[in-house]
């Protein structure tokens, strides 16, 4: 499967939703996503393994800048505004789940400052653009410092991202969690055309 980037971010989005995550969480996960994708990175696997059910609260240490069992579409966006309202503080996800999706949470939250982000190799992350070193994600933490915004300069998008039709299929399954069942009664009263269609 080979989608727009606007069909990868609905579809990621939905199946989100369809895996019980808050809306708000599910369109920031989706959008990381994305930005990653135009930007010639493929984290659709790690998206659908960060999916399994939202049980446990973020935990935050006594020190107030260490997150821990850090789930990075949870908590990943909270330690980013951490870090961008606290310039030159460090803060800590323990445990991350799936750290490549942390620099597409940045890319979404660099409008006002860049960030970099250690978890085995660094990720410098600015206006729009992304250095991402071999090794990211290698560590079983991450830490993140909001740091200034390289100027912006024209980024060049990447083709579209091929899809695995076993991947793509995962998440039109969670999709479907979201559609209302098709029956009489759901059309009686609102779901789809209706009983007359006469658009």
């Amino acid at each position: 499967m080979t989608p727009s980037f606007n069909e990868l971010e609905t579809m990621l989005r939905k199946a989100a939703i369809g895996a019980g995550w808050p809306h708000a969480l599910a369109a920031e996960g989706a959008g990381a996503v994305r930005w990653l994708a135009e930007r010639g990175v493929d984290a659709t696997t790690g998206f659908l393994r960060a999916l399994h059910p939202l049980d446990t609260a973020i935990r935050c240490a006594s020190d107030g800048r260490t997150l821990e069992a850090a789930r990075v579409l949870a908590a990943g966006p909270s330690a980013l505004d951490l870090a961008r309202v606290t310039p030159g503080t460090t803060v800590t996800l323990e445990d991350i789940d799936v750290p490549l999706l942390l620099p597409g949470l940045a890319g979404l939250a660099s409008d006002t400052c860049g960030f970099r982000i250690d978890c085995g190799g660094s990720a410098a992350v600015g206006a729009g653009s992304l250095a991402l070193e071999h090794g990211f994600g290698s560590a079983p933490h991450a830490t993140v410092i909001a740091a200034e915004a390289p100027p912006r300069r024209p980024e060049r998008m990447s083709p579209r991202l091929e899809v695995p039709d076993a991947l793509w299929a995962g998440f039109e399954r969670l999709a479907a969690r979201t559609y209302v069942p098709e029956t009489e009664q759901s059309r009686l009263t609102g779901a789809g055309a209706g009983l007359l269609d006469n658009d």
